[in-house]
């Protein structure tokens, strides 16, 4: 299935969660400060592993990293 991922399209499985995403993008689950949205909608990390993704959908992941 297509999705668009921080602006870009991406093939993932038809099965995919939003979890097997973020493992396929190198993000570890336990990983802090990691927000994701969902067609708009942030979505809280404990349904990450249950929240299956759909054709179509547009996923924003925002990875806060520190520097200075």
């Amino acid at each position: 299935m297509q999705l668009i991922v921080n602006g870009q399209e991406q093939s993932v499985d038809d099965a995919s969660t939003l979890l097997d995403l973020l493992i396929e993008m190198n993000f570890k689950a336990e990983q802090k400060g990691i927000a994701v949205a969902v067609n708009a909608e942030v979505i809280a990390r404990a349904i990450w592993a249950d929240m299956r993704l759909r054709n179509g959908d547009r996923v924003d992941i925002i990875h806060a990293v520190q520097g200075g």
